[in-house]
């Protein structure tokens, strides 16, 4: 049965100067353009939904909605008193019930928490959750049963905690923390994701580059090209003062020339310099080709990533099955695969854990492979 939560009061009027944001809300990232967006609704329909305050006047829900009341120059909005628990899971509830608005009630505020509000808002509930003051899902309830024979991993009990309580799965809990407290994130990075230049999926290509070195080449090379972008935009009277868009680099080109890198780590800095903002894919595939003629020809831009990961998985076990061991290979292709092999066995747990768990398919099937791979 769900757990009964304060509701609140009946609806009341009151100046928008008497209310005030609260500075411990998870959102802090708030957009003109966005603000002045539902300003132009609020215009026309009025606040639909009433702005949810404390004892105190200040917001609980709903700042995006006093924000565009402001701006309109409205008299009045509508209120209702949200009675908050006592003590200090009384707080948690508060702040769990500001981000279920950011992040599940599309016909409100919601025009898209930053991911790097969600991953601090994420941080703080996994510790809250360590320290015991989450009790809106008991611990032995949050306790996933693990994959395979490895059965459930330290901590599994906090991830899947957090994600239950926020109705999203452990995959989104545990990617959006590592965004923020995992060591190998380079510094301008992370910058550059808190800032809402970068978005998450990108931060956790690069982030997954094994070579240190390479790691930092490409973080730089994309942060100078967004940097680059930026100031050419904010020439623009049309553009300027307008919000990131966190996908100037394309992601595609990132993970190619990774993978070029890769392949020729002997031309990495001159690989990684082909990456350009605003450049297709196509086109950074031309510049590749100048800059290392050799390169192994991309994937058929025309299939999807799950038939060019189905194909490469076939090919895969074709290939293992038909080789038996890294030892039926001479020195020179033993020298050849075995870093390829480290790299799989490297990105397959961590890949799998982004993903739903397949009939059949689990990490352990997955390290099998690898470590049969290897004989």
């Amino acid at each position: 049965m769900p757990r009964k939560h304060p509701e609140p009061t009946e609806i009341q009027y009151v100046k928008p100067a008497s209310l005030r944001p609260d500075p411990d809300q998870p959102r802090k990232a708030f957009f003109t353009e966005q603000t002045k967006q539902l300003a132009e609704s609020v215009r026309q329909e009025g606040i639909i939904n009433p702005i949810e305050v404390d004892s105190e006047g200040v917001i609980v829900t709903g700042e995006y909605r006093w924000r565009a009341a402001k701006m309109l120059g409205l008299q009045t909005v509508p209120v209702k008193l949200w009675e908050q628990p006592k003590g200090e899971k009384g707080k948690s509830r508060r702040f769990i019930r500001q981000l279920h608005e950011n992040l599940h009630q599309m016909g409100s505020d919601n025009d898209g928490m930053t991911d790097w509000d969600i991953g601090v808002a994420v941080c703080r509930l996994l510790d809250e959750a360590r320290a015991g003051r989450l009790d809106d899902v008991t611990a032995s309830d949050a306790v996933r049963s693990g994959r395979g024979k490895q059965g459930p991993q330290p901590n599994d009990k906090h991830y899947s905690h957090v994600a239950r309580v926020l109705g999203k799965d452990e995959a989104f809990v545990r990617q959006h923390e590592s965004h923020i407290r995992s060591p190998k994130v380079p510094e301008r990075l992370r910058e550059a994701y808190h800032e809402n230049k970068v978005n998450p999926t990108l931060v956790r290509d690069v982030t997954r580059v094994k070579d240190p070195a390479l790691r930092e080449m490409v973080a730089e090379q994309v942060v100078d090209e967004i940097e680059q972008a930026e100031a050419v935009e904010q020439k623009s009277p049309k553009k300027k003062g307008k919000q990131h868009r966190p996908d100037r680099v394309r992601q595609d080109s990132v993970r190619r020339v990774i993978t070029a890198a890769q392949e020729q780590p002997e031309k990495a800095r001159e690989i990684v310099s082909t990456l350009k903002a605003g450049d297709s894919r196509p086109a950074t595939e031309a510049k590749l080709k100048k800059v290392a003629p050799t390169l192994t020809d991309a994937v058929d831009e025309q299939m999807t990533s799950s038939d060019r990961i189905d194909k490469l998985a076939r090919e895969l076990v074709a290939l293992l099955e038909e080789t038996g061991s890294i030892s039926s290979l001479p020195k020179a292709g033993r020298a050849k695969v075995l870093p390829s092999l480290d790299r799989l066995k490297d990105i397959l747990p961590d890949y799998l854990a982004d993903s739903p768990v397949v009939e059949g398919v689990s990490n352990v099937t997955s390290m099998e492979v690898v470590k049969r791979a290897r004989g």
